[in-house]
């Protein structure tokens, strides 16, 4: 059985500054880590779409510089968070009906939304903008340890 989750920006800059609020995320790694060298029948990935992506590079870009945002961006792409590439006509239309849906949410967070809801996978995220697609049940949310 494959868990699949799906972090935003904001969560991955929450892990990488340490805070606080992060700190079950990590249980989330790993659980991922230990899953990739075991043959058990539960499965754990991680994936961030690739504008996602785009959002935790140009937010470290701007708050701290070309060198230390290269550094972070080298650290994810050698880490076992798998980036989602895809941009299709299902994708396409997916956001876009998700971007007229719930106005709040930037166009990045309705990409992790998307690629949530085409991967079935569980979102991770702080960000309050998503409370409306939660109440809709448009996908799961992390709200949980997994065991």
């Amino acid at each position: 059985m494959a868990n699949i989750y799906v972090i935003d920006a904001c969560a991955l800059i929450a892990t990488t500054n340490n805070e606080k609020r992060a700190e079950s995320i990590y249980k989330i790694y790993t659980k991922i880590h230990q899953s990739k060298y075991s043959h058990e029948i539960e499965q754990y990935s991680l994936r961030i779409h690739y504008i996602n992506l785009l959002e935790y590079y140009y937010i470290f870009l701007k708050a701290k510089g070309k060198q230390y945002a290269n550094e972070k961006l080298h650290k994810i792409k050698q880490s076992n968070i798998t980036i989602a590439t895809t941009f299709n006509e299902e994708i396409f239309h997916l956001v876009g009906r998700i971007k007229a849906t719930y106005h709040d949410l930037s166009l990045a967070d309705a990409f992790a939304l998307a690629e949530t809801i085409i991967s079935n996978g569980t979102l991770i995220t702080f960000d309050k903008g998503f409370k409306l697609a939660e109440k809709a049940k448009e996908a799961k949310f992390f709200n949980h340890i997994p065991n």
